[in-house]
């Protein structure tokens, strides 16, 4: 449980996952449509080209982009992230891995977690 209040905590969305591999489904109905128009709202009053341009920064930030510009923050590189993609990132960039054997690496293990998450929550 200790894992699972840990990642929540990283993003509140992984919530709407755990919700559904228990069953939740209005739990998980009602997240999805305060989602849902919460977006529709910072749309309507931001405009679409400021989140385009969030989303961009942000692939930067959290280390999602191929290519981060020199000087520029890459958060999987960092020694205290411990998440799957920040691992196998500096494991990738220790060996020269290819790029698509990182990604099916991260791929890989979070497949193995919401797997193990799933049969956790299964009902019985």
């Amino acid at each position: 449980m200790l894992a699972l209040a840990t990642a929540a905590k990283t993003s509140p969305a992984l919530l709407l996952l755990v919700a559904a591999l228990a069953g939740r489904w209005r739990t998980l109905l009602a997240g999805l449509g305060t989602l849902g128009l919460l977006l529709a709202a910072s749309i309507a009053w931001n405009g679409a080209e400021v989140h385009a341009s969030f989303l961009a920064m942000l692939k930067l930030r959290l280390g999602y982009a191929a290519n981060v510009p020199t000087g520029e923050f890459n958060n999987s590189l960092h020694d205290w992230n411990l998440a799957p993609n920040g691992l196998l990132s500096r494991a990738a960039e220790a060996g020269q891995w290819p790029r698509p054997w990182t990604l099916l690496a991260a791929w890989a293990v979070t497949l193995v977690v919401l797997a193990a998450l799933g049969r956790r929550l299964r009902p019985r």
